[in-house]
């Protein structure tokens, strides 16, 4: 979609808030990860690589309990209902939602919060892509589109004819390929005005990167949260009518098969992020469950709120910031939170 006009305006306004600071970054294919790296791998257990005798070994210690590692610190709570939280390597800042307030923020360190939208087509989640430009799932404009120069380059807005439902969240791999997730939370009255679905499904769509839509997966329940693996060959989705985390395998050309339970028995699961070592960090209704790559549960991070989403962020790549809200009463509080000095760092650029 061009913006010519007085439409221009606000466009003029989140293109600088967005590419102001800093320009587009490309982000590379994962790379392996260093022997030192601290990794935890499928039962939970810490690779040390290198032993102060320089050898190399893999020690064992005990499994880390996510549930011991400390309460977020809120960051402030003068919000709706706070979603799709994404730090920019590139200007050092999170950028993330406000459903409800129809806003797109950015948070800088240590307090800074600046609306960079303020009318975001009720904007839901959002994620960078490899040039580090900014995408966004367009929860209640109905499309996903990314902010390019003077332009809302809408990326997907119906599939074979038939409107979207209400994307939710969104993922970029390195080669440019975009999934995302499209539930009916838009249309169906539970966040804003009931509309009219065309589709009859809820859908998990990839985005190619010369632009041509696919369906990889139909369903009824609620695809929700959307994140890759560190080596980008598994997808993870929440689907959270059912409660389950749910894995696919992905191509060389980005498509998705190999469709396996991943987790189960989450308290309505939503966004998620992954860190370095492939740990999958899921928003749920006590707070953030963390899944070990083998999908065993490595404990869940106590959030006073509601929990929506989560993102690692900060120069180290440290920190998981957390959106959540009250979910009784008239005053939801959206808020953001924050974790500093997690045990394993996350991936730049990710969701």
């Amino acid at each position: 979609m061009c913006v010519t006009g007085a439409d221009s305006k606000w466009w003029l306004l989140v293109v600088v808030a967005i590419h102001a600071c800093g320009g587009a970054t490309r982000r590379e294919p994962p790379e392996a990860l260093d022997a030192g790296s601290d990794v935890i791998g499928e039962d939970g257990v810490a690779d040390v690589g290198e032993v102060d005798d320089g050898t190399s070994a893999d020690v064992e210690i005990p499994k880390l309990d996510f549930g011991a590692i400390g309460k977020p610190v809120l960051v402030a709570n003068r919000f709706q209902f706070t979603e799709g939280p994404v730090w920019d390597p590139a200007q050092q800042a999170l950028f993330f939602t406000d459903i409800d307030g129809d806003k797109l923020y950015r948070f800088t360190e240590p307090d800074a919060f600046e609306v960079v939208l303020a009318s975001s087509g009720v904007a839901n989640g959002l994620a960078i892509d490899p040039s580090g430009h900014l995408l966004v799932a367009g929860f209640g404009a109905r499309n996903v589109w990314r902010a390019r120069g003077l332009e809302a380059e809408v990326l997907a807005d119906s599939y074979r004819g038939m409107k979207l439902n209400s994307p939710d969240d969104l993922v970029a791999r390195s080669d440019g390929t975009i999934y995302f997730t499209d539930p009916t939370y838009g249309i169906d009255g539970t966040n804003g005005p009931a509309g009219k679905g065309e589709l009859g499904f809820m859908g998990v769509f990839r985005v190619a990167p010369d632009g041509a839509l696919f369906l990889e997966d139909a369903s009824r329940n609620d695809p929700n949260g959307v994140s890759l693996s560190p080596d980008e060959r598994s997808l993870f989705v929440s689907y959270t009518s059912t409660s389950e985390v749910t894995a696919f395998d992905v191509a060389a050309d980005g498509s998705l098969g190999g469709k396996r339970m991943f987790a189960s028995g989450l308290s309505i699961p939503d966004g998620m992020t992954v860190d370095r070592g492939g740990n999958v960090y899921v928003a749920v209704l006590t707070g953030v469950a963390v899944l070990a790559p083998s999908g065993a549960l490595l404990g869940t991070i106590a959030v006073p709120q509601w929990a929506s989403n989560c993102a690692f962020g900060g120069v180290d790549q440290r920190t998981l910031f957390i959106t959540a809200r009250n979910i009784v009463g008239a005053n939801k509080a959206g808020a953001l939170y924050r974790i500093d000095h997690m045990p394993v760092a996350g991936i730049p650029g990710q969701p």
